[in-house]
């Protein structure tokens, strides 16, 4: 099997005689790292704080240069957060951070990838995976939060629904986008207002009137977010959630937002 990373070396044979050839093989970046669920645990500590760990191959396509960034939306302890992590080489990492277990959370695996960002332009980033500890577990292990997938939440960019990425903003510069948010539940849901849960003054929002019920198949409902940059900011990150509840029951949308500001 050809190493992926590597591009092949090919030769030909003519009339049953071998011809040399000079092929030089040319070094391919790996893919972007990748969150696996099945890999991780999470686990109640000390009072007040969490262990959250994963097994080699947590993180796919890791390198010693990957972090984990861990956004605790702060659900269950009520007190929301952000972590980073170093991962190993083999995709495994480990830390204890404030938290609760029943709290839910995001994470996003960082490779710094020269190559991949020379060839690809952009740096070597995951899809958002948000998880929450499976209260059945004895060992820990995770799924996927509730969401109500058939609420669907559109940022119009890759990864849509999970981060709005704006690059590189200029100071002095405002960058202007739209969350578009359509109902196509059996049952009507109620908005309630999005908002950052980790208080950087670098970001700045302007919404329509958001806090309605939405009927199933209504028109869109959207959510204006406006971006500020400041010279004294550099790489900024937050996470903008939404909250919808139907019948008594809360469902968090997080949205992660990422510029960087120069």
């Amino acid at each position: 099997m050809v190493e992926p990373r590597f591009l092949a070396w090919m030769c030909v044979a003519s009339f049953g005689a071998a011809f040399s050839c000079g092929c030089s093989p040319s070094p391919q970046p790996l893919p972007p790292p990748e969150v696996v669920l099945q890999g991780l645990t999470v686990q109640e500590d000390e009072p007040g704080n969490i262990r959250i760990a994963g097994n080699a191959g947590a993180i796919r396509h890791a390198a010693e240069s990957t972090s984990l960034r861990i956004d605790n939306f702060g659900v269950g302890s009520g007190d929301p957060g952000f972590f980073s992590v170093a991962v190993a080489a083999d995709g495994s990492f480990g830390t204890t951070v404030k938290g609760a277990v029943e709290d839910e959370l995001r994470l996003q695996a960082t490779r710094q990838d020269a190559l991949y960002f020379e060839q690809l332009g952009k740096v070597a980033r995951s899809l958002p995976v948000d998880v929450i500890r499976d209260a059945g577990s004895t060992d820990g292990s995770v799924v996927p939060p509730p969401q109500l997938d058939c609420l669907l939440i559109d940022s119009g960019e890759e990864g849509a629904g999970v981060e709005l990425d704006f690059g590189v903003v200029a100071s002095g510069t405002n960058v202007f986008s739209e969350i578009v948010v359509t109902n196509n539940c059996a049952q009507a849901l109620q908005i309630e207002q999005g908002e950052t849960l980790f208080t950087d003054p670098f970001w700045g929002f302007e919404s329509n009137e958001v806090d309605l019920e939405m009927l199933p198949l209504p028109m869109p409902a959207l959510m204006g977010v406006d971006i500020s940059a400041t010279a004294e900011t550099a790489l900024s990150e937050d996470v903008f959630l939404m909250r919808f509840s139907s019948g008594g029951t809360t469902y968090n949308r997080p949205v992660t937002l990422r510029v960087d500001g120069r």
